[in-house]
């Protein structure tokens, strides 16, 4: 499976902040579903604003709107486009992320067994009143996440059967037990948050071969969807510049810094 994806050329357009704005957040809409894009919550506004959202679904339109408040009030909410990000990998491949460090991801080959179905409970009960002839429901609340869902890929190398554990952490870089599948077929949402509960590394080799895994996961919300792990470090411009100067030289203002997603995990 592919590990690279490319989500096309860049299009850029003018948009109009409310005067007075000093903090935003940017929210997407996608398959009936709003989200604020991570570390994109009530963050500082002045001149400019980088953003990249490591969470769009694949083949399907993501609309987004920038919610702006002053420091007393809401300003307005500003349209700020759509787009559609193309999946150009394996027919069958999907990409699953550690929500809060992008950075430990991986790509696989989604098989047979993946989500082969969707259940939904909607909690609550009936209660058959004297007199009538229907029931009456008594509820709990609206239809729930999906639970239970099968998870069945594979990975080609070690290399990558490695970085499928790495997502879930180890003593020295624990992590929540929580991905982001981005899949791009069937019935599952195009972002799909779930709770990790069981992971079985099947056919696990040693060397260069084929190893196969499946989970059980459950539906949940984003967590802490505040928080992201910098994409871009110091010491991933360093490794690229050389030196402080040079970075300076080339980047001259630190909102630069952290839009140099290019040199992105440049330092390893």
């Amino acid at each position: 499976p592919t590990s690279t994806i490319d989500g096309g050329s860049p299009v850029l357009g003018d948009v109009s902040i409310p005067a007075g704005t000093e903090r935003v957040t940017l929210r997407r809409r996608s398959q009936g579903r709003t989200m604020s894009t991570r570390a994109v919550i009530d963050r500082a506004f002045s001149e400019t604003l980088h953003v990249l959202d490591f969470e769009a679904g694949h083949d399907v339109t993501s609309v987004y709107e920038l919610e702006c408040w002053s420091a007393e009030s809401k300003l307005g909410v500003v349209p700020i486009g759509q787009v559609v990000l193309p999946w150009t990998g394996e027919p069958d491949g999907v990409v699953v992320q550690q929500p809060l460090n992008p950075g430990l991801r991986f790509s696989a080959l989604n098989l047979q067994g993946s989500w082969p179905s969707i259940t939904r409970d909607a909690l609550g009960e009936t209660v058959l009143v004297e007199g009538s002839s229907y029931p009456t429901l008594i509820g709990t609340g609206p239809r729930q996440g999906a639970k239970g869902v099968g998870l069945d890929f594979g990975v080609e190398t070690r290399e990558q059967a490695e970085a499928v554990w790495a997502t879930l952490g180890n003593e020295d870089s624990p992590q929540l037990p929580v991905w982001l599948v981005r899949a791009h077929q069937a019935n599952l949402p195009r972002v799909f948050f779930c709770h990790v509960k069981s992971l079985v590394e099947l056919e696990a080799r040693t060397d260069d071969e084929w190893s196969r895994f499946q989970a059980n996961v459950d539906e949940i919300s984003p967590p802490a969807p505040a928080l992201i792990t910098p994409a871009v470090r110091y010491s991933d411009l360093g490794r690229a510049f050389g030196s402080y100067s040079a970075i300076s030289a080339a980047l001259p203002r630190f909102s630069d810094w952290a839009a140099a997603w290019r040199y992105s995990g440049t330092a390893g």
